[in-house]
């Protein structure tokens, strides 16, 4: 399972407040045009860190086409290790493939996939999937 990091960091400046209930509590001792720009600002905040929660929970689609399972770092900061399912539309004898890659991130930088090195298990294989894992385990 893909985890992420949260891309929403805490603003020390500010106390947060304990629940949605509270924060509505104190924006609602606010009057007249300061109410109207503090929900304002409280609505589009909301808005924002809904969108990016939103985005780390989308898999990520190489450019390969494939998706993104798990990725792990290397000992060298421009490679990853990368575990990733390959759907195939166009052969129905192989409809979906477990891959490993090794993923350059300066060639990602450059606008490729930056996937090399890869070894494929086709899902038509019913131990494919513990083949692949123990693959990306194995490199990473």
């Amino acid at each position: 399972m893909m985890t992420f990091e949260n891309p929403i960091t805490p603003n020390n400046l500010f106390d947060t407040p304990e629940s949605v209930d509270a924060f509505a509590e104190w924006l609602d001792g606010f009057n007249g045009n300061e109410k109207t720009v503090a929900l304002t600002a409280a609505s589009k905040a909301w808005n924002l860190a809904s969108k990016l929660v939103d985005e780390c929970n989308k898999p990520e689609v190489l450019r390969n086409g494939a998706t993104v399972l798990e990725r792990r770092p290397t000992d060298d900061p421009n490679i990853d290790v990368v575990l990733a399912v390959y759907e195939h539309s166009d052969s129905p004898d192989c409809p979906r493939e477990y891959v490993t890659w090794i993923q350059n991130k300066d060639d990602v930088s450059r606008g490729y996939d930056g996937t090399h090195w890869g070894h494929y298990f086709p899902a038509t294989d019913a131990d494919a999937w513990w083949k692949a894992n123990a693959d990306f385990w194995d490199r990473s």
